[in-house]
């Protein structure tokens, strides 16, 4: 089908709102004749030159600014808060030999780009055939966290055509056009003309930093083996497939693969002239040419990402909890004569409470009625209930299931004892063969099974911090365990492909910046686009036409916003109109395009309907905070020589974002518990609580900010008491952070300690929190919903928090 490809380029910048179309043909034969005016390709392909694309990226407002907000902000060599503090970032040459990624002295715009790829299905009808489209972009890595996951600064930059998704050799066509203009892109360099800015023309270098995209993906566009390879089943390491799942493997002992053999073997297999002889060579050495390979400053084994949302959340954690446990029956829905695991799992998930922006988990997970689970909810699932869920299922029912099959066992035993005795009473000529022993019970729910899902649930919760300090990563390995516990038989590549997440995090940062989720949030954006049903590339065409009116039409809407010339009428529409086409997103892509909205920690929602007066908890709670070194102020029945009377009126807020995850007071009416649920640290213990009021107070004769904005929490009482047999399970990883409390008692509002009224910045989290009545008295249970594990929390707060 691509022998013959003709690709359309999309008009470059923002002008050309007539839609025409310039063809560029690529490697592929030439019509015998030019006459032949009415010769047509087999199929087309919409493909838009990065270097064009950035013509009409860059007239966005404020874009200039953006991509060199990143050298104002200070790194350290303790942790890693973004791409910029990665091995890569900081090592990356130019093409003459000096750093790329200057912090001062060059009067140029440099840009480090990510290269996405991915393909999703779609249907004309609910009866017609599946269509698979390509997807091809690239995104900005200069921009912050809240800009970066913004579809609309995603580059889009070419469409294969479906029906069907192209082999490796068929996609190095497309590659082929993006890879020249890459080149030229980092060894030139290109000029900008940003109409409306002092300095209107701007030279531009771009560098690329990755390849993300899932395995299969991966291995087509960057020319590796897949992971049924006799010898190559990782692009990462010389491991061969035979010895992946050995405990050397899962340690990461095996010598990386380099650029240099890898392109030598991939300019090796371009060079063969049969496609005979290029598939033995691919059988023996598992790479193919790429031709990513052309970019001499670009190293494709370290470069190439292995994703960790497909190969941790869909892959790893996957295993764990459909292979290992559901499928084989560990966890069990009920029967008519019984409850069983599952059924004890939905109970508590249903008086499951969280925050309303994590992700929430199906009713009746681990039953068909519950479908499966996405990504972002396993990565919910792992570091919040199921955390807390796992140890407390095997502390209740592995004694049960254990005895059930020892029971089992000394039955057979005993109708084996009988037989062997019946058999050595015959005669010997008419004995035959004796009877068979029983085997050893086995045990569905292993000793050490919930110990291990821990371990792994630390890791994982380390790995997707938005912020890792290098002390903490080697704490977030659990592989060997899982090997050690069920077997080389019951592991699969994603396991051995997760070691080299780490050196991948120190290459690149945290994950945010190099996992697949902002691909797969495009794709949902292209499926929704409204298109026509053609075929031979036309509905690609459509799909990317329609993706760049969007941008257009946006980047139009916030040159209207931020023009001085328009008047708050034209703005106020535009931003209504602007609102109701941006629909959100939720999870993960929600939750990571918060995370650096602002420079700010506290970010303040609408102001309550009107001044609230202050209780009479509230007041005393005032007037421990004003006073508790000297007295500032009283009571207004009281006349204290050199105090004020105390205020006796708040501003209360509906909502605030604390580094970008929203907190709701639990005292507004509709909205669940769940997003009022906080941690704080009081002399280095953790208390839990509910925020009731997020308020301002202006106090007269206090010397506190206007601008001081606090929380009245009323904090849960700690438990002295365990679910579980195994008290200490849970503080061996105090990463999770999870604590019990007595059930619906909380401290007195008046206490000292805790106060009630803090400073709203002083909220060290949120938490999740879930109700257990199997126990006499029954308990909360919390866990942390920390946006990154600090040394300090890894090491534990305190040796006793009770």
């Amino acid at each position: 089908m691509l022998d013959r490809l003709t690709a359309t380029v999309l008009g470059a910048g923002s002008g050309n709102d007539d839609d025409s179309d310039m063809e560029a043909s690529t490697d592929a034969p030439a019509p015998e004749s030019s006459k032949h005016s009415d010769f047509k390709p087999v199929a087309v392909a919409p493909i838009l030159l990065l270097s064009d694309a950035l013509q009409g990226f860059f007239e966005r407002p404020g874009m200039v600014e953006a991509v060199q907000e990143w050298k104002t902000k200070s790194h350290s060599d303790e942790k890693l808060e973004s791409i910029q503090d990665g091995e890569i970032w900081k090592t990356q040459e130019a093409a003459d030999g000096s750093r790329f990624f200057y912090d001062e002295g060059i009067d140029e715009l440099r840009i480090g780009v990510s290269f996405g790829i991915d393909w999703f299905g779609r249907k004309s009808s609910h009866y017609g055939p599946s269509h698979s489209s390509g997807v091809l972009s690239f995104c900005v890595q200069n921009l912050s966290p809240e800009l970066r996951y913004r579809p609309e600064n995603l580059i889009v930059v070419g469409m294969p055509p479906g029906p069907t998704e192209p082999t490796s050799p068929q996609l190095q066509n497309y590659s082929k056009i993006i890879v020249d203009d890459l080149i030229k892109l980092f060894e030139d360099g290109i000029l900008i003309d940003i109409p409306g800015r002092p300095k209107r023309r701007y030279h531009v270098r771009v560098a690329l930093i990755s390849i993300i995209a899932d395995h299969p993906a991966m291995c087509k566009i960057a020319g590796f083996a897949d992971h049924g390879h006799k010898n190559a089943p990782c692009h990462k390491c010389k491991v061969c497939k035979a010895e992946m799942f050995t405990a050397a493997s899962l340690q990461n002992k095996f010598p990386g693969r380099t650029k240099e053999e890898h392109n030598q073997l991939a300019k090796q297999y371009r060079d063969l002239e049969t496609e005979a002889e290029k598939d033995a060579f691919f059988m023996e050495h598992g790479v193919r040419w790429s031709e990513f390979v052309r970019l001499e400053y670009f190293d494709i084994i370290r470069c190439t990402v292995i994703d960790p949302m497909h190969n941790l959340l869909l892959g790893v954690a996957k295993t764990q909890w459909y292979s290992i446990w559901i499928k084989e029956k560990v966890l069990r829905p009920d029967t008519n004569a019984r409850e069983r695991e599952l059924h004890f799992i939905h109970n508590i998930l249903e008086m499951f409470e969280c925050p309303s922006w994590t992700g929430h988990l199906p009713l009746r997970v681990g039953e068909p009625a519950g479908g499966s689970l996405t990504a972002d909810e396993y990565k919910f699932s792992v570091t919040a209930p199921w955390a807390i869920i796992i140890p407390v299922v095997w502390d209740i029912f592995r004694p049960k299931e254990h005895e059930h099959a020892n029971e089992q066992y000394q039955q057979k035993k005993a109708e084996y004892d009988s037989e062997l005795c019946t058999w050595q009473r015959k005669r010997i000529a008419t004995r035959g063969d004796p009877p068979q022993p029983p085997s050893e019970p086995v045990y569905r729910m292993k000793i050490g099974e919930e110990e291990n899902f821990l371990r792994f649930a630390t890791a994982l919760k380390i790995i997707i911090g938005s912020v890792i300090y290098r002390e903490m990563i080697p704490r977030a390995s659990s592989l060997p365990h899982f090997w050690q516990l069920y077997g080389a038989d019951s592991m699969k590549p994603n396991h051995h492909w997760a070691i080299h997440i780490l050196d991948q995090i120190r290459d690149f940062g945290p994950v945010y910046s190099f996992w697949a989720f902002l691909t797969e949030r495009l794709n949902k954006t292209l499926k929704n686009l409204n298109s026509n049903n053609w075929a031979g590339g036309q509905l690609e065409v459509s799909m990317m036409r329609e993706f760049q009116r969007g941008v257009q039409l946006e980047t139009v809407m916030e040159r209207t916003i931020n023009s001085p010339t328009k008047s708050v009428l034209e703005k106020d529409f535009v931003r209504i109109l602007s609102g109701n086409m941006s629909k959100g997103p939720r999870g993960t892509i929600q939750d990571a395009a918060q995370s650096g909205s602002t420079s700010e920690k506290v970010q303040l929602g609408p102001i309550g309907k009107s001044a609230h007066r202050v209780n009479n908890s509230l007041q005393k709670a005032l007037l421990q905070l004003y006073n508790w070194e000297e007295p500032h102020v009283h009571f207004g029945s009281e006349d204290i020589e050199g105090t004020e009377t105390l205020h006796m009126y708040i501003r209360t807020y509906q909502h605030a974002f604390l580094s970008g995850r929203k907190i709701i007071p639990c005292s507004l009416h509709g909205y669940p518990v769940g997003s009022s649920l906080i941690q704080a640290l009081f002399d280095n213990v953790p208390y839990a609580g509910e925020v009731l009021y997020i308020f301002s107070h202006r106090q007269p004769g206090v010397n506190v900010s206007h601008n001081e904005i606090f929380a009245a929490v009323r904090w849960m009482v700690p438990s002295k008491w365990s679910p579980l047999d195994n008290t200490n399970l849970w503080s061996s990883f105090p990463e999770l952070g999870i604590e019990t409390w007595k059930f619906n008692k909380f401290f007195d509002l008046d206490t000292n300690l805790p106060p009630m009224i803090i400073p709203f910045k002083n909220i060290q989290c949120q938490v999740s929190r879930c109700k257990v009545t199997h126990t006499d008295p029954h308990l909360w249970i919390t866990t942390t919903m920390d946006r990154f594990i600090t040394p300090a929390i890894a090491a534990g707060f305190t040796d006793d928090n009770d």
